[in-house]
This record gives structure tokens, sequence and C-alpha cells, in this order.
């Protein structure tokens, strides 16, 4: 009688393991870095080849291994940094559950290559987990292991894998968490024989400015908060300075890059009323902790933490912001007012030449009546309705949909007789190089001259010259969300035009014509209602509303109807 029931290969099991731990290339770099910072290195050097999936090569400098540890390093579960199951509440290294090489070794090919100081080296050649050749050779003391063909004996795997490109901007992003993570470390990254990234700084703060930014670092705030064993270190930004996503968020646990929605709102909390209710804050936040307090041991790739002391953890770290923040707060001093002058049609609507700006305006006549206007809000009358349009976010809405409707056609640009050159972060420039062709069917002409220099040679009509840098820095910010998505083209050219149309070049005045083309051309779009962020555009007001608003019974009138 045949059993249902049977044991699976030491193969598959394998297979199995690498499922949930090596999704993709820039998974393997991690594990491999985290084992080089496990054995002491000070410089670690990444060289990937067509996206990682043809050859990934991770050098270090660390502690190397002698030829029996070599060979035990690709046995599944085969570990130096535990001995008993109690040793797990008690995590102080990055890796720990001797998956990751025996993985990677079962779905690629291999080689690994170490020495010990003074040592002769060992050569491992690997296929399907198993070594095939064994050599000795004399190297310098650390460890190089090369991974190709990554995924050759598991095609369904290597089916769902992204384009070389967005899997190369996955790689960016984990060598730039884990060199914030670790600044005094030296980390390289080389992609198809071009160096991408090498940092040249240490030390949190000049870490941060090297691959952040100067915008990231500067007004932020220095977290530098100790009690009892807990120890937390890193930046905070400015109340002023925050995001529309999560983006800019890098939390650490004993330097292991985690994701807590716990500690992010304990940062929250923190900024107490100090932030935007839709604003997210920047940071760059270590927490030493003793390593009793957390169990990392609850997520294949360790990405994710559980917290033993979630109420102190929540406290602590709010308390820590607070601080931070109270610290070097001063006063800010209170906007200039000016008293708002109110314009009537005859005297002081100038007739101008309509602007030619992406079809914003219509050449058919209207029975639309502009009757004044104050600061960027327009007065017109249609018939009985009156309007109050916001120019500013009517603009807004105009010149995104004009922008997502040519998807698939490059929209108008505007060539620049001198040319200027932006610079921007390693990141930022890592993005715009990804998705230099969404970028460029705004509108937009960029040409990379440097490591994270563009010189643009043209421009959108509608945007300022001295908006661009901002303009495409915070079109980088939110490629970033796109990073490990893979069906993200329509979405991604939404978020790309929002940024675009967001910075069209205000006018402090409008002319009739410029002001009653604007409102039909807004009628026209999906949304006439609202901008791309959902601020209202425009309010309607009929002879029933405006005698509401004079009314001296309010509380108990009812409200005109619609």
């Amino acid at each position: 009688m045949s059993c249902t029931i049977h044991l699976l290969s030491e193969e598959t099991i394998n297979q199995i393991a690498a499922g949930e731990v090596i999704e993709n290339p820039a998974s393997v770099i991690k594990e491999l870095i985290e084992n080089g910072l496990d054995a002491g290195a000070t410089k670690i050097c990444v060289e990937v080849t067509g996206g990682g999936l043809k050859l990934i090569r991770v050098s270090d400098d660390g502690k190397g291994m002698n030829r029996e540890d070599a060979h035990l390093s690709i046995v599944r579960h085969a570990t130096s940094k535990i001995r008993h199951a109690q040793d797990l509440f008690h995590i102080a290294t990055m890796g720990f559950r001797g998956e990751a090489l025996a993985s990677i070794a079962s779905i690629s090919k291999m080689t690994l290559m170490t020495a010990q100081e003074g040592q002769v080296g060992t050569e491992l050649e690997i296929e399907k987990g198993e070594v095939i050749k064994e050599s000795s050779f004399a190297r310098t003391r650390g460890t190089t292991i090369e991974v190709r063909s990554l995924f050759y004996n598991v095609p369904a795997r290597k089916k769902f894998q992204k384009s070389a490109v967005a899997i190369s901007a996955d790689i960016f992003r984990v060598m730039t968490v884990m060199s914030l993570g670790h600044p005094n470390v030296q980390f390289e990254l080389i992609s198809n024989g071009r160096k991408v990234l090498k940092t040249m700084t240490q030390g949190v703060q000049e870490r941060a400015k090297e691959l952040l930014g100067d915008e990231f670092v500067s007004g932020s705030h220095l977290i530098e908060f100790q009690e009892g064993p807990l120890l937390f270190s890193g930046l905070i930004g400015s109340p002023t300075n925050t995001r529309a996503n999560k983006m800019g968020q890098y939390l650490y646990m004993n330097r292991r890059a985690v994701v807590s929605s716990q500690i992010s709102e304990a940062v929250r909390e923190g900024y107490a009323t100090r932030l935007e209710e839709r604003r997210h804050p920047i940071f760059l936040l270590n927490l030493n902790v003793p390593t009793d307090l957390i169990d990392v041991n609850v997520h294949p790739q360790k990405l994710h933490v559980r917290l033993r002391k979630e109420e102190l953890f929540r406290n602590k770290v709010s308390e820590a912001i607070t601080r931070a923040l109270a610290k070097t707060a001063s006063p800010r001093p209170l906007p200039s007012f000016h008293p708002i002058e109110v314009r009537y049609e005859a005297p002081l609507l100038r007739e101008e030449p309509p602007e030619l700006e992406q079809g914003l305006l219509l050449e058919e006549k209207s029975s639309v009546e502009v009757l004044g206007q104050v600061g960027r809000f327009i007065c017109l009358r249609e018939g009985e309705k009156w309007v109050f349009l916001d120019t500013e976010a009517a603009r807004f809405r105009v010149i995104f949909e004009n922008l997502i409707q040519k998807e698939n056609s490059k929209a108008q640009k505007q060539l620049l007789l001198v040319p200027f050159t932006i610079d921007l972060t390693s990141v930022e420039a890592a993005m715009v190089l990804t998705h230099l062709d969404a970028i460029e069917n705004l509108g937009f002409e960029l040409r990379s001259i440097g490591k994270s220099s563009f010189m643009i040679e043209a421009i959108p009509p509608f945007v300022d010259e001295n908006d661009v840098k901002q303009v495409i820095a915070e079109m980088a910010l939110h490629l970033q969300e796109f990073i490990g998505k893979h069906h993200y083209a329509e979405e991604r050219q939404k978020k790309l035009a929002q940024c675009a149309a967001r910075f069209a070049r205000r006018k402090s005045h409008v002319s009739n014509e410029e002001a009653r083309q604007l409102y039909e051309r807004l009628q026209k779009t999906g949304s006439p209602l609202h901008c791309p962020k959902g601020n209202p555009t425009m309010v309607h007001l009929d002879h029933d509303a405006i005698e509401y608003l004079f009314r001296a019974d309010q509380k108990t009138a009812k409200s005109p109807k619609g």
C-alpha cells in the first residue's frame, strides 16, 4: 500500500527556503552584505551584471573562513550566530538562521572564495547546493561570493522577475539602506561596469548628507537620547520638511533595517501638533536596545520585528522626538501681512493676449462674465450662478489632465536657449535615470553629465526654470514608491504628472480672457470641482445661498437646497 505522505528532498526543501528568503537579486545582495557585516567588514563592494540575474559579486574584507567553515556555510541551518534555542531571544547579529547561503546556492551557480588572516584561501564552486569543485589559492583576508545565473533551475521564479532596470533600482535602494545603517563601513556598487555608488564619508550626518542630500539633513534635529539600556540616535526632520509618503523614513534597530508601524506612529506622536495631518516626517533613526526586548525571528527576511514591551518603546521614542524638536526650536516670525485689494473688472483686469501653454486656453467665445479678482481667486458669473474660482487649483487640474492624456506621446516642451545643470542626490539621480523616459514624456529633456548631475535642455512651458530642480527631486522621491512593484506604468504616469502640474507657474494676475477660458477648460476635465490633491477648485453660490450668509438666524434657518 503506497503512502500519500512523503518526505521532501533536500533540494526541494532548499528551494522552498529560497522562495521565502530570496525574492529577487536585491534580497541576495542584502543577505550577502549582512554576512559581511557580521564578519566585521569595513569595506563591501557589490558588482552586478544584467540587474543581478547574470552575475552578483559581493566582496568584503571581513575575517573570512577556514576550509571547514566554508563547506559548512552552504549547509542549511548551519550557522555561527546561535547555538541554542534561547539564543533566538538575544540576536545581536544581522544573520542567524543559517539559510541564506544554502538558499542562494540551491537556485544559482555559486563560487565562494574566502581566507583568514595569513592563511591559504579556499575556493568552492557550487551548483544546486552541491560542491562540484574545490581548490586552494592565495588572497587577502575576507570573502568574495559570486552568484551567476540566478534562478536558472527555477524558471517559474525567473519568469516573474522585473526588468533589469527595475531590479537595479531595488538594488540601489538596498545599498542606500545598508549604507545609512552602517555609516562607518565603506560601500561600493558597480553595475554593468559602471560605478554608481561609493560612500566616501563616515558618521551618521555625513553619510546622510552624502546619500540623501542637503535638503534631508538641512534643518534636521539630532537625536541623542539615552535612558537606562535604551540608546536612540539619528536625525529627525523639521516639521516643515515633510513628505506625502513614507519614503523618507529609515528605521534601524541595533543597526538592522526594519519596518515597524508602531515605531513610525510613535515618531509621529512626538511631533504632536507640529505636523500636518496628511504629511509624514522624515527620519534616520537607530534604536540600540537590549536584544531580549525585540524578536527579529518573525519574518524570513528579518524585515519586521516584534516589540516585547511595545508601550515602553512608543513612549520613549515619542519622548526622544519631542525632546529633539524642543531642544532646537526657536520662535518663527509671523508672515508679512498684506491687505487684500479687491479688483474690479473695468480698471483692474487687463486685457492681455491669452497664454498658450499645453492647450490650456480655448478659442471659442463664452457667455461667462468676469467680475473681479481677489488674490488668486476670480469671481465669475454664468447666468444666475456666481462662481469663485481658485486659479491655482484650477490650473493644477487642467494641466494634470492634459499631461495624463498624453501618456503615449511626449508633451509639449520648451527648448532652452541657455541649458543649465542641476545636482541631485545619488538616490534621486538613480530614480531619474531609471524612469528617464517617463519624465521626458512630460516635456523635460535631461542629459546625465556626472555621477548625480544633469543638464536641463528643455522644460514644459508651464514650469519656471527656478522650480525645475525641486520638481525633478520631488518626482524622484515619489518614484521610490514603485520600487518592488510590478505593473505601475499608469500609476507612475499620474504621480509624475501630478508633481509637474503642481509646480505650474503661478500668476499674480490673469486677464478676463484667461480667466474665462481657464474656467471653461476646467469644466471639460474629468473632475472639475477638485484639484488632483483633492482641494476644491471652485465654489458655486446662487441668490438663496448668498441671502443665507447674511441671515441673522443662521443657526435655526434651514440651509438653502443644493
